[in-house]
């Protein structure tokens, strides 16, 4: 595994994505200092990173209509008061599925959006910042389909690969690698290996498929 995946490594520019999904709270709004650092980091090094922030009030309004939150929102009353019935239930599974269909469509079009970015950036690698649950999913989803339709490496750190690291590795797709622990310095390690400049071997914390531990 020793390899390029991008044949085309004289490019400087890489791009961080934060994509956690549906907000838990005010704060899940807050500018994300950590990929802030990676690419200070990563500028330092002479690469061009460009953070792609999806966690924004437009993007989290754009996977819920507005329907489909008033709807919601009388589901939670109706919860909240004790009168859901067996019939109730059936009807928050088919809710469920119409929402997560809503929101893989959104998706969709933002792979789209991206990859015809990409034609004209042709990003070194591209990194997300990982969470778990609902971050997870949609993370996964568009580093896979990136995958699909780009010759164009991907990496994930954060939260979920601190917990779950070889395992997640394991058990997941769509992501090429996974960088554990604090990446300020490996992340400029991971490019520069991507590039062509370092040995795998000399990455901290990077876990893919081939490697044992």
């Amino acid at each position: 595994m020793d390899q390029k995946l991008n044949s085309k490594v004289n490019s400087k520019k890489i791009w961080l994505i934060n994509l956690i999904g549906s907000p838990c709270a005010p704060s899940s709004f807050n500018p994300d200092n950590s990929l802030a650092a990676l690419a200070g980091s990563l500028k330092e090094a002479g690469y061009g990173p460009l953070i792609l922030d999806y966690q924004t009030v437009s993007f989290c309004e754009s996977l819920v209509p507005k329907a489909m939150a008033q709807e919601f929102s009388f589901w939670i009353k109706k919860a909240r008061s004790s009168t859901l019935s067996k019939e109730d239930f059936g009807a928050l599974n088919e809710f469920d599925s119409r929402v997560t269909a809503y929101q893989f469509r959104i998706l969709d079009e933002l792979v789209v959006s991206l990859c015809q970015k990409a034609q004209k950036e042709n990003p070194l690698f591209i990194g997300f910042k990982l969470y778990s649950g609902e971050g997870s999913l949609f993370s996964r989803y568009v580093a896979k389909q990136l995958k699909v339709r780009l010759n164009i490496p991907t990496v994930a750190g954060g939260p979920l690969v601190r917990v779950a690291g070889r395992k997640y590795m394991e058990l997941c797709d769509g992501f090429d690698y996974l960088l554990d622990g604090e990446a300020d310095r490996s992340i400029v390690e991971f490019a520069n290996y991507i590039a062509g400049r370092e040995k795998i071997s000399n990455v901290h914390g990077l876990i893919y498929k081939d490697k044992q531990s």
